[in-house]
């Protein structure tokens, strides 16, 4: 999460989960000088995982300064364990930045042209399925796999090769939130005058 004000700390950071795809486990890791809470909301249709059935889900994670908060023009990582992740898809987490003169902005801008990018972009979780490990040659090592051979391997996984995407997901999301706080921090670093001019149209002031 960057802080792109001037004059401000960013006081706090809430991630809202997605409600169309509830999440049985959410852990978070210890940030030195943060408060870390969770809300939870209960499910209309229970859900199994691990053999569990789940009629529980986290719904938000908080993270509130103790102490100064993101400086002006600084960085923070808050990290986030999700699982039990679907196999494919997108999964959208919305969020909401508290500054110290008490300003909230929403990061929840979904845009519907891939090649627009919103003003307020909502961190986006894309997940793949898992791939058979990449061939770099025959069988004899003699040349490029050949599509056969790709299918055969794929279709030979076992299935504890199916760990992998709960990993990969944590990562990808990492990288997503990674890539809202670049683009944040790029649009972040305009001159004042034009921030100030844009600030009445693409910032929503919000109650917590």
């Amino acid at each position: 999460m960057p802080n792109e004000r001037d004059d401000a700390s960013t006081t706090q950071v809430r991630i809202s989960l997605p409600e169309d795809q509830p999440i049985g486990s959410v852990k978070t890791t210890p940030v030195p000088g943060w408060k870390i809470t969770t809300s939870t909301r209960h499910l209309d249709k229970p859900f199994e995982m691990f053999g569990e059935q789940l009629d529980t889900v986290v719904s938000d994670v908080t993270w509130t300064a103790t102490t100064g908060g993101i400086p002006p023009r600084q960085l923070q990582d808050f990290d986030l364990s999700l699982s039990q992740l679907p196999e494919s898809g997108e999964l959208v987490f919305n969020a909401l930045q508290t500054y110290s003169s008490g300003e909230k902005v929403n990061w929840n801008e979904v845009s519907a042209d891939a090649y627009i990018e919103p003003e307020q972009p909502a961190p986006i979780l894309t997940i793949t399925l898992a791939v058979a490990e990449e061939m770099s040659g025959q069988a004899d090592g003699s040349g490029p796999a050949s599509q056969d051979e790709i299918t055969s391997t794929a279709q030979s996984d076992t299935a504890s090769d199916w760990a992998l995407p709960l990993v990969v997901s944590a990562v990808a999301l990492l990288l997503s939130l990674i890539s809202t706080a670049v683009a944040a921090w790029r649009r972040g670093w305009r001159p004042n005058s034009e921030l100030e001019a844009e600030s009445a149209t693409t910032r929503e002031d919000v109650n917590v």
